[in-house]
């Protein structure tokens, strides 16, 4: 058993991270902007940090962690340049102080980094080809690996650095393309997209989340480490729409009424074989019954929030 600290647990990879290292017999301490105890899960502990390097040192002489899970981030898709200051403020300076704050003696601060980090790059994406910006989110994750990394070896923190790919799964909300077509089709409207060629590693979040865990229960392989988290398998954007779509049973998928993003990655997905040599391999969730257990949940919230308006 570990004691395990992980910052942004009320994102939705923190959420489903900190249930998942619970169940697994971890002793973990969660972070959030706001301090919280979910009646649901009270056997969390959870501490207020709002991205500053006093308060979180302060949380760390509260924690005592083994090990830090730094998943706290602004995660937004949009890429205009206005997104650039928020994401210094909201990604990069939180993680510099992160690795500032921790001291030698923590065994791993495991760092989320993402895989917009490789920008446009060749596909599959391994660990060791040159980073490239596409989005101010991208270049956020890029300024942040750098100087983590940085600050780190010259302290003697122990540091790994992770680039998830495109997560997703129940609880997953905002405009990612997954939950914006099962909104879409539950709703039995249009959903309009691109041509749709272009493909995604898309990893579902309880496969990501065991991915993590054997890092943080092995942190002497990960030291000093960059690991992607992927499927290795790209999917299309059409392909993926349309299993939805047929799961869901209505909705209208209608291809090439939106243009492709200017630089649109069309082949995108990550190499997982650094991680699977330092690891294992992970038997991953299918696609399908993966996709089936998210829309069950989308289902769910919205029977529950019918009940609760028809209570009212």
């Amino acid at each position: 058993m570990k004691r395990i600290l992980v910052t942004g647990g009320a994102g939705f990879i923190g959420r489903h991270l900190c249930r998942h290292l619970r169940d697994r017999g971890h002793e973990v301490h969660a972070t959030s902007r706001q301090t919280r105890r979910e009646p649901e899960d009270p056997t969390l502990t959870w501490h207020r940090w709002d991205g500053g390097i006093e308060e979180f040192a302060a949380v760390l002489r509260t924690s005592r962690p083994h090990v830090v899970v730094h998943a706290a981030a602004r995660a937004t898709p949009r890429r205009d340049l206005e997104e650039m200051s928020l994401q210094l403020e909201g990604t990069v300076i939180p993680s510099l102080n992160v690795a500032t704050a921790v001291t030698p003696d923590v065994e791993l601060t495991l760092f989320l980094g993402s895989c917009e980090e490789y920008g446009n790059g060749a596909a599959p994406a391994d660990e060791t080809q040159a980073l490239a910006a596409m989005s101010p989110y991208g270049w956020a994750k890029i300024s942040a690996y750098h100087g983590t990394r940085l600050i780190a070896e010259n302290r003697g923190v122990k540091w790994c650095w992770l680039r998830p790919y495109l997560a997703f799964g129940p609880g997953q909300l905002g405009e990612r393309l997954i939950p914006t077509v099962i909104r879409k089709c539950l709703d039995s409207d249009a959903v309009l997209l691109t041509a749709g060629n272009q493909t995604r590693d898309f990893v579902y979040v309880a496969d990501m989340c065991h991915m993590i865990r054997r890092i943080v229960e092995n942190p002497s392989r990960a030291v000093g480490q960059v690991f992607n988290l992927c499927s290795g398998q790209p999917r299309s954007i059409r392909d993926v729409a349309a299993m939805i779509r047929g799961i869901i049973g209505r909705g209208e998928i209608r291809l090439g009424e939106l243009p492709y993003r200017a630089n649109e990655a069309m082949l995108f997905y990550g190499s997982p074989s650094k991680f699977e040599s330092a690891f294992g391999q992970i038997e991953p969730t299918s696609f399908e019954a993966a996709l089936r257990e998210t829309i069950a949940w989308h289902i769910d919230q919205r029977r529950e929030a019918a009940i609760e308006e028809g209570g009212q």
